[in-house]
């Protein structure tokens, strides 16, 4: 089941870093950083 494997780990892998841009955003829109983190 290796291709079942890869696939489950790529999609964590997905899903946890959406959750860590999304917690990023927010973080920055409540500090104010100054200079554009996060923004592209």
């Amino acid at each position: 089941h290796a291709y079942e494997s890869f696939t489950a780990i790529t999609l964590a892998y997905i899903g946890i870093n959406a959750v860590i841009m999304l917690f990023m955003r927010l973080v920055e829109k409540k500090v104010q950083l100054p200079g554009n983190l996060g923004s592209k």
